[in-house]
């Protein structure tokens, strides 16, 4: 399966003008791009259906929800 990899996620949050990235108070950035991406995905699956293969979003999503959990621990 591919993913929506970070520079793809970058493009699609920049051009999503109703997207507001939620301001989140952890220190570790990394696990921050993580949470922000899982949430960009979990919030646009109907916009980004549009534009990409519901698979690839929902395996992106689980991806990028598993680096999340990785980092967390």
């Amino acid at each position: 399966m591919e993913i929506i990899n970070e520079l793809e996620l970058k493009k699609m949050i920049a051009l999503t003008k109703d997207y507001t990235v939620k301001t989140i108070d952890v220190t570790d950035e990394i696990l921050k791009k993580a949470l922000v991406y899982y949430d960009f995905l979990s919030n646009n699956i109907k916009n980004l259906e549009l534009k990409e293969d519901k698979g690839k979003i929902m395996y992106s999503k689980y991806y990028w929800y598993t680096k999340y959990k990785q980092r967390r621990k």
